[in-house]
């Protein structure tokens, strides 16, 4: 095997249905210079079987079999430990890459580009397997440089939903080594917090306009059959960190301040509608109860005043939240809640 110039990292847990797949997707890249590391976290299933399956006839696999569960960013991390590429990608072992991801990005790769963002598709399967819709997100041109040098590239991130996600785009390893880059161990947003902290730090960005990444997502989940307790605070620091991101980048212009502001009354609406969740199994009292806490929140108070949405219907949800009117609330909750087929 030649030079080894991507390292891909792929956590693995119960995911005994798609992983071949995901597996595959790689092993039959266009371009064949990687490592493909498969950080086993203890799954229950036959994953870890499959896993050594793979290694025995490919030598550019790397299998790691944890002695204890400890979630996707843990298992991330310890693939980093063991990287020789001088990229790294992560890819979730119930997703996809195209065939030629690795070649398409190696056409767009320069010696000083730190982060490498490409664009994904959203993949929605039913309960057998079929493919009921599909989001694409991507920028439709393709851009380059440092937030601090280019402010728009955050907005373009942003509108386009590519910023959150570790899975569509390529790092440099010696800037990850630099920067100490590492996932935190929680829930939800470790992604983002991984990013919002290196997009500040690094020296150059490229955009390019390529799907390349395929995420999985079940169609029958939707909000409101979902639900993490902690989901409210962790919207309030992902919020608090966003305004911090903007004033250190110098991307704190009033359409940036909006664009988080906007994603932060998303979050707010979110966390209402997870709460009608019966894995949540809270009484419509304590539910009100919930929206009034939120409602009299000061960080919820500070957005609300700051924030001047376009949308004629988040207008109207606006005015709702800032007046605090909590039955009317709940009402258009319960109402979202059946439009989303509850």
């Amino acid at each position: 095997m030649g030079k080894v110039k991507f390292s891909i990292i792929m956590p693995v847990y119960n995911v005994e249905r798609y992983i071949r797949e995901a597996i595959e997707s790689i092993i039959n890249q266009t371009y064949g210079y990687f490592q493909l590391i498969l950080v086993d976290d203890k799954s229950p299933d036959n994953c870890p079987l499959i896993c050594d399956e793979y290694a025995e006839y490919d030598n550019r696999i790397t299998v790691i079999h944890k002695q204890e569960n400890q979630g996707l960013g843990m298992a991330r991390n310890t693939g980093l430990t063991f990287v020789d590429g001088e990229y790294i990608l992560f890819v979730d072992s119930d997703d996809t890459i195209e065939p030629n991801t690795l070649e398409n990005i190696l056409a767009f790769l320069e010696v000083d580009t730190d982060i490498l963002v490409f664009g994904m598709k959203r993949v929605y399967y039913d309960k057998n397997g079929k493919v009921k819709h599909t989001d694409v997100f991507k920028n439709t041109e393709k851009c380059s440089g440092s937030l601090k040098s280019n402010g728009k590239l955050f907005l373009d991130l942003s509108e386009t939903k590519l910023f959150p996600y570790a899975c569509n785009k390529v790092y440099r390893r010696l800037f990850l080594e630099e920067n100490g880059a590492a996932f935190e161990r929680t829930k939800l947003i470790e992604d983002f917090l991984f990013n919002i902290d290196l997009f500040s730090k690094a020296g150059k960005i490229k955009v390019i306009s390529d799907c390349l990444y395929n995420y999985r997502k079940p169609a029958h989940e939707t909000l409101v059959n979902t639900y993490t307790p902690e989901f409210y605070d962790l919207a309030k620091r992902k919020f608090s960190l966003e305004k911090d991101f903007l004033k250190i980048t110098g991307n704190n212009d009033y359409d940036s301040r909006q664009t988080v502001i906007c994603s932060h009354i998303k979050h707010i609406i979110s966390v209402f509608l997870r709460n009608r969740s019966e894995k949540a199994d809270m009484t419509v009292k304590e539910q009100k109860n919930f929206i009034s806490d939120v409602l009299c929140d000061e960080t919820t108070i500070a957005a609300l005043e700051e924030f001047e949405p376009k949308d004629i219907v988040f207008k109207i949800v606006a005015h709702i939240l800032k007046q605090k009117k909590v039955n009317l609330c709940y009402v258009m909750v319960v109402f979202a809640s059946l439009i989303k087929g509850r």
